[in-house]
């Protein structure tokens, strides 16, 4: 390898380093802090086209304009958060007051399944089962709701109100800051960056976020089918807590490696052991119409992908899970994302295109 080149693949590696450590100190430790900023961030982009269509058709001052547009995204979040929780809410009461009679009945649907599903072991053994998972039962216990019990809960929630209300607060603020600032902020940055990295800013700015709206309009397109689906058919089927199980179902689903299938095919294969055939077969074939729907639709909703190789999604997918949680399964496939843009367009050469 030529000196020159020997030279520029080993600065290369110096800065991937410089910036996997950098990023990996600001993940760990500093993230958290700065997630109100990156939040608001994120919405001045999302209202930025509204703004611009109040500023330049309507004629409205930029900063009046970007005040409307914060104020406005602030309700339609509120509003839909007030509408999730109520609804959450009004599940979560109510399964909590089935829970106790639900937990009652466990011990008599397990010996039912036990003596189905393990007829070849011994009568002895079955009931040494049946005696370990009621064992098990009896050491569940339903949260209180005594008088104490209350006052602490309410407590401890009150103590976390003024978090909420700053980074809340914070957010809104700055949402319109980050609005109203945005030439400014944008002439900071490209005079402190150098003409090279300018580029490779603006260039990468444009990807990554067409990159994640794509993606993330993909998702919550799939999220919603699936959601509507699971609901409308646990309504027919006349399954309790229909919403809040479908959407617990559709939130599972579009995690990594999980789906649908794990939570649909163990309680259709539980509900036909325990002699309910009839609903454990429906769960079953949901699951296959869920699937075949998913299959069908997801490349045309899709489109085209991010741009990795299945074998470095899933790599730097575990590794991302392993050193950040899972905020490092979608972080670490991005930073890979930047990297192979950075070294395609001839910013950094840590490989060969």
């Amino acid at each position: 390898m030529p000196e020159n080149k020997q030279h520029r693949f080993l600065l290369s590696l110096l800065y991937l380093a410089l910036i996997f450590f950098g990023g990996y100190f600001f993940i760990k430790y500093l993230l958290g802090l700065f997630m109100p900023f990156i939040v608001a961030y994120l919405l001045s982009r999302v209202i930025e086209p509204v703004v611009r269509a109040l500023n330049e058709r309507l004629r409205i001052p930029r900063d009046l304009a970007c005040a409307i547009c914060t104020i406005l995204v602030t309700a339609i979040f509120g509003l839909l958060l007030y509408i999730l929780s109520s609804m959450a809410i009004a599940q979560i009461t109510n399964l909590s007051k089935d829970l106790p009679a639900f937990l009652a009945s466990l011990p008599e649907k397990f010996e039912l399944f036990v003596n189905r599903a393990l007829r070849s072991l011994t009568v002895e053994s079955r009931a040494r089962i049946i005696d370990m998972f009621n064992s098990l039962v009896s050491d569940i216990t339903v949260p209180s709701s005594t008088y104490t019990n209350i006052l602490t809960r309410l407590g401890r929630a009150a103590s976390s109100v003024p978090t909420v209300i700053i980074t809340t607060v914070a957010i809104i603020v700055s949402t319109y800051f980050f609005a109203s600032s945005r030439n400014e902020i944008s002439r900071f940055i490209k005079k402190q960056l150098p003409p090279k990295w300018l580029e490779a800013y603006s260039r990468l700015k444009v990807h990554l976020f067409r990159v994640l709206g794509r993606w993330l309009k993909a998702q919550l397109i799939l999220f919603s089918i699936t959601f509507a689906e699971l609901t409308v058919a646990f309504i027919i089927l006349k399954i309790n807590y229909a919403g809040i199980i479908a959407f617990l179902t559709a939130i599972i689903d579009i995690l990594p490696v999980f789906g649908v299938g794990t939570v649909l095919i163990p309680w259709g294969i539980i509900e036909v052991l325990s002699g309910n055939f009839s609903m454990g077969i429906s769960l079953i074939v949901l699951y296959g119409i869920v699937i075949l729907i998913r299959n069908t639709i997801e490349p045309k909703i899709v489109g085209q992908q991010i741009g990795l190789p299945p074998l470095v999604t899933l790599v730097s997918m575990y590794f991302g899970f392993r050193l950040f949680g899972v905020l490092g399964m979608f972080l670490v496939p991005l930073f890979i994302i930047i990297l192979i843009r950075l070294n395609e367009w001839d910013y950094i050469h840590i490989w060969k295109n």
